[in-house]
């Protein structure tokens, strides 16, 4: 009855532990979605924002279960969006980006991964783009692959099109795509369903890309156009309508066609007008300086890049791109905490591993020490017990040894007593046999 109640106490302790479990997973889950609906509308507040994804992200610990560090990791994420995209805090941004990767490992959750690895990949292109590293470009370039095949291993579209999208994108350069070959080939493989944000536009995308490869730049061109005109700007972000530009830009320039390339990289400073971004004004200062040199109008190609390197002192000046001078320390160092990280894992492991080595060696001791001290006591006692048979036994040759002297001696004096004759031949052969034979030690001997 005891047996029951125990086992009873233990069933609600159990349910009790899933039921405070559940609540705080429910709460997490509330504050994450507040701080996701404090960027969207017309009243966005990134630093509400930001309160609500630090309150989760600075619950993780390593033990958590699975669901929870999910939620973990996409608040660390969020936080690192809203830093990049509101803040222009690259710093911040960078390193919560990294704590967001740290937690994911282990977590089977390809939409936080994905998320995580366009957000890198959109702050490494940034770098590459204004400081000319082609560090960073080869880092955005493998973060926004590993996002595309892992969107397309899990068919997530939308994330697929946007990565799919930038990597295309990347630097307003085509010399690249030849290595984008195999994504290419996966896009076209890609069930992709009718509606989905961008599809028609990453298709255009897609045949433009495939038409220039195969050397047919007009037709390349042509389908780039058709992006351009595919864009709604009231259902997407005016940067998609960037991108196209800014490639249709390229594609003019590359065939030798500066006046149409101008022509684009003013509807480029459109968009300036629009969105207000100083990246897509510094693009447009390099399109106009490119153009310039080609057409021979050298005053103006130098007042385009006065202007752009204005422009992006100014942007480093209003802190947008402050930290990134140091950015190369602080990516070998986050790469180090990273690797660190990976070897505390390990170590914890191993000792992990260890520990439970050490408790079964101690419950083998435990089992084994008793047994053996069992063992040394009844080898103490047969030691003693032959010792004292020994002794036993050294006591009776000893005896016997006596006897026998005694005997000869006896026999000594009767034989001067009497003569051999008169001694009875029985008693010479007792005492022949207890002289010199061992048969007296027979059980069964008898005189």
């Amino acid at each position: 009855m005891r047996a029951m109640k125990v086992f009873v106490a233990v069933i609600m302790l159990a349910i009790s532990a899933l039921s405070s479990s559940a609540m705080s997973l429910e709460m997490a889950q509330d504050i994450l979605n507040r701080g996701k609906n404090y960027l969207l509308g017309d009243s966005i507040n990134p630093d509400s924002a930001i309160i609500c994804f630090q309150k989760i992200a600075e619950t993780y610990r390593p033990e958590l279960p699975s669901k929870q560090r999910e939620i973990c990791a996409a608040a660390a994420n969020n936080l690192g969006f809203t830093y990049y995209q509101h803040l222009y805090d690259y710093k911040s941004a960078y390193e919560s980006l990294l704590k967001a990767q740290e937690i994911c490992l282990g977590i089977d959750k390809p939409i936080v991964e994905v998320n995580i690895s366009i957000n890198l990949g959109n702050l490494y292109s940034d770098f590459s783009e204004h400081i000319g590293s082609s560090e960073f470009e080869t880092e955005a370039i493998e973060a926004y692959r590993h996002a595309f095949i892992t969107a397309y291993e899990n068919e997530l579209w939308e994330p697929m099109l946007y990565s799919f999208c930038n990597l295309t994108e990347l630097g307003q350069q085509l010399n690249h795509i030849e290595q984008q070959k195999d994504i290419l080939d996966k896009y076209a493989l890609a069930k992709i369903p009718e509606g989905t944000l961008l599809v028609k536009y990453s298709n255009l995308r897609y045949k433009a890309l495939k038409s220039y490869l195969d050397g047919n730049k007009e037709k390349s061109t042509s389908f780039m156009i058709q992006s351009i005109e595919s864009v709604d700007d009231n259902l997407t972000p005016l940067s998609w309508r960037v991108q196209a530009l800014n490639l249709t830009a390229v594609l003019y320039l590359e065939r030798d066609m500066p006046d149409s390339a101008y022509y684009y990289v003013n509807q480029l400073l459109n968009c300036v007008d629009r969105e207000g971004s100083s990246d897509v004004r510094a693009n447009a200062y390099k399109f106009l300086r490119e153009i310039y040199t080609r057409i021979g109008d050298n005053e103006k190609a130098k007042e385009a890049y006065g202007n752009l390197l204005m422009l992006q002192d100014s942007m480093k000046n209003v802190n947008k791109l402050g930290t990134i001078d140091n950015l190369k320390f602080i990516h070998d160092l986050s790469i180090e905490r990273y690797n660190s990280a990976s070897k505390l894992a390990e170590a914890n492991k191993q000792r992990k591993i260890r520990e439970v080595l050490i408790f079964f060696i101690g419950l083998i001791l435990v089992i084994v020490i008793p047994l053996l001290i069992v063992i040394i006591n009844r080898h103490r006692r047969l030691q003693a017990s032959y010792r004292d048979l020994y002794k036993q036994r050294q006591q009776i040759i000893e005896q016997e040894e006596t006897n026998k002297k005694l005997r000869e001696e006896s026999l000594a004096r009767s034989s001067e007593i009497d003569s051999e004759s008169d001694i009875h031949p029985g008693v010479l052969q007792i005492l022949a046999v207890l002289d010199k034979s061992e048969e007296i030690y027979n059980p069964d001997f008898s005189l």
